[in-house]
């Protein structure tokens, strides 16, 4: 894991992020997953546990939760 996947996990988590910084972070982990996927490496864990927390959280918009839980089903072990 890198910098980037960090600050990119961050920026998810970060309660008074704007939704479309959400949306950016959502969509750069959601690459590094597939790219994980592609290589087949396992999911990395902190990528993991940060989708489902978002996933969790209520005042998250609807569309970056479901997209949360979809990486989640979609990559998860």
């Amino acid at each position: 894991m890198n910098g980037e996947v960090n600050e990119r996990i961050n920026d998810l988590l970060d309660k008074g992020a704007s939704g479309a910084k959400r949306k950016a972070a959502l969509k750069y982990l959601g690459e590094v997953l597939e790219e994980d996927y592609i290589l087949n490496l396992p999911p990395q864990r902190p990528i993991l546990k940060a989708l489902d927390t978002v996933s969790r959280r209520a005042n998250i918009e609807p569309v970056v939760k479901s997209k949360a839980k979809k990486l989640i089903k979609e990559y998860g072990l």
